[in-house]
């Protein structure tokens, strides 16, 4: 048998239509861990506290930078931020990039204002100075680096989006072999190497077994659709 990684994309691809499957057509196993991101601005940057990126996104004053397509969930993060100042997220000027790293080298040319990126992208530039994180887009405070750096949520923004991964299998599984994966995986993310590379990579722990994947996934559903809708990517929200 073969399991397959999941991540946003399962549900906005086919939301939008560039794909006919979504994770309804599939046997959810895990969710495992989420990816935030976080906004940062060059040093010396007017727009570095999450106050002041607020007043100039909501004067459209900023462009921000962001990988890899639209659609993805730095940018419908972004979209969450923007509803925050009553601005549509499809009127923002943004930047895409390929990788990250690109993001980051845009506002390091002054071509950007901000970069919405991967916390862990972020590391490199914020250790030598270069860049101020602004806020991530997790619920509670990151580690390491970012131990500092203040939550979107606890600015007041209802931002709390990040790039989930989990696991799922072909439809019509066998019950026990659904159990089966269920518990190594729960044993898997108990351990401490686990913890040794969520820390590592600025990753954060959401595992939820096959029934808790199933909801959390129609929620997600809806709740990606809406800020899909914002960013003028899905035309309808309707009955998703």
């Amino acid at each position: 048998m073969v399991l397959g990684v999941s991540s946003p994309t399962l549900v906005t691809n086919a939301l939008v239509g560039v794909s006919e499957i979504d994770h309804r057509d599939l046997t959810s196993i895990a969710m495992l861990y989420t990816e935030y991101s976080v906004v940062v601005t060059a040093r010396g940057s007017p727009w570095a506290g999450p106050e002041a990126f607020l007043t100039g996104l909501a004067r459209r004053e900023i462009t921000v930078s962001f990988a890899t397509a639209l659609g993805n969930m730095n940018h419908l993060a972004l979209a969450e931020i923007a509803r925050h100042v009553d601005v549509e997220a499809q009127h923002l000027p943004v930047r895409v990039f390929e990788s990250a790293r690109d993001a980051l080298a845009d506002v390091l040319n002054g071509d950007a204002d901000a970069a919405m990126v991967s916390a862990a992208s972020a590391v490199p530039e914020l250790s030598n100075g270069t860049t101020v994180a602004v806020a991530v887009t997790s619920a509670h405070r990151l580690g390491g680096i970012f131990r500092q750096v203040p939550t979107w949520v606890e600015v007041g923004v209802k931002c709390d989006s990040g790039t989930w991964r989990g696991l799922v299998g072909p439809p019509a599984l066998f019950p026990e072999t659904i159990e089966l994966w269920s518990t190594r995986l729960a044993t898997a993310t108990a351990s401490p190497k686990w913890a040794g590379l969520l820390t590592e990579n600025q990753w954060t722990s959401t595992y939820l077994g096959p029934t808790g994947t199933d909801r959390f996934l129609e929620a997600e559903r809806q709740h990606l659709a809406s800020l899909l809708y914002e960013t003028g990517l899905l035309k309808v929200v309707g009955d998703v």
